[in-house]
């Protein structure tokens, strides 16, 4: 495919997208590899929002709550990529730091480097997922 055919292939693609995290989403799913006519696309979503298989070009310091992350199209150069996510839902109160490092080292993918969980704030409106991130 040349890479005027496969421009014109992404912008039909990005006609029918709503949003620039589902566009993102979407190049990631047709993209391969980046190609040169393509500006650098990035979306900012709530951490609510991160879906399994997204690229984030975030800085995540430890210990700060975050409440908006970037992600970008993982063709591209990105910080973190989401292995996996799981709801955590055997506990009333809010569980504490350690529970989700534990439940982190059970769950997340083998790779994973670091983890986003809920914050007290957010449990009390309901968050219960656990993110499980790659380092690059």
């Amino acid at each position: 495919m040349t890479a005027g055919a496969l421009v014109l292939s992404l912008l039909l693609v990005l006609v029918g997208c709503n949003s620039e995290a589902q566009r993102i989403r979407e190049i990631n799913e047709v993209l391969a590899t980046p190609v040169a006519e393509t500006p650098p696309l990035s979306a900012k979503i709530t951490t609510a929002e991160i879906q399994d298989g997204d690229c984030i070009n975030s800085t995540l310091p430890e210990g700060i709550s975050i409440e908006t992350v970037v992600i970008v199209p993982c063709a591209g150069t990105w910080q973190y990529r989401v292995l996996n996510s799981f709801d955590v839902a055997d506990a009333n109160r809010y569980p504490g730091e350690d529970f989700f490092e534990q439940r982190a080292d059970e769950s997340c993918n083998r790779r994973h480097s670091y983890f986003l969980f809920p914050t007290p704030e957010s449990w009390e409106v309901g968050d219960r997922t656990v993110t499980c991130l790659q380092e690059n």
